[in-house]
């Protein structure tokens, strides 16, 4: 039996008029997001359609195909739901669901706020495809610090991965009686190298999810730092880049 979440999300896609872009599509990404229509009635398409990354404050590109991600879900909603413009692209056992593509950047905006308005999809955002990476700073070298970053700190095992536990008055938070030391990006890579170890990649935080109570045993409260100084945000299922080194996030290492 589908939940009844899936129907409540998709009364709202109807609601939302997305605007018809098979064309831009067509032209954009040499038909590989044309797709084919599931039993339900939905257009689905695999992960050879490209999609780009997640914007996350970043400046759009003057060119490249723009989507609005509104959720991921481990089923289709049932069939006669459909949502008029909204695709889902598979990817394993799962379904991306996307609007788009737009070739407007004011357009994507305008279809990202709509879905933000329900909390279903609260936690909509735009991508780009051909989006360029940021260039890695630098980070300082802050010799404050060195005495402090210095002590090796005693880490626990969390799905295969270890997790530094935190000390003094670090910033830190609990979660079912285990304690998340929170670190910015020097003090949490200093951390995992001390102990021989590096940060975690995304492609290790997705694995460890997998696994059985995966959910249970990583908190979503905040970003994982990784090893290529990027961000991974669990409830949104993507990797981005940090606003500032400085933020103090969760780590984990590997």
């Amino acid at each position: 039996m589908r939940s009844r979440r899936f129907s409540i999300l998709n009364i709202f896609l109807l609601s939302i008029l997305l605007p018809s872009s098979s064309a831009f599509a067509l032209s954009n990404n040499n038909g590989l997001c044309l797709g084919s229509t599931s039993a339900e009635g939905y257009k689905i398409v695999d992960e050879s359609c490209p999609i780009g990354d997640g914007l996350w404050g970043r400046k759009p590109a003057k060119k490249g195909a723009l989507w609005v991600q509104c959720g991921i879900y481990a089923e289709l909603p049932e069939k006669g739901e459909v949502a008029n413009g909204a695709l889902y692209r598979k990817e394993g056992d799962q379904y991306r669901c996307l609007a788009g593509p737009f070739a407007s950047f004011g357009e994507a905006i305008n279809v990202r706020d709509k879905f933000r308005t329900h909390p279903e999809t609260a936690d909509a955002f735009i991508r780009q495809v051909g989006l360029k990476a940021s260039k890695q700073k630098q980070l300082p070298n802050h010799s404050s610090r060195a005495s402090k970053s210095s002590v090796v700190r005693q880490q626990e095992q969390v799905l295969g991965l270890w997790t530094p536990k935190p000390q003094g008055m670090d910033a830190r938070y609990t979660v079912n009686r285990h304690d998340w030391w929170r670190a910015t990006y020097q003090d949490a890579n200093n951390a995992c190298r001390q102990a021989g170890r590096t940060l975690v990649t995304e492609r290790s935080i997705r694995k460890a999810l997998l696994k059985q109570q995966g959910a249970d045993a990583l908190p979503d409260l905040y970003p994982y730092w990784l090893s290529n100084g990027h961000v991974y945000d669990i409830k949104l299922d993507m990797s981005f880049l940090a606003i500032s080194d400085t933020l103090t996030l969760n780590v984990l290492c590997e």
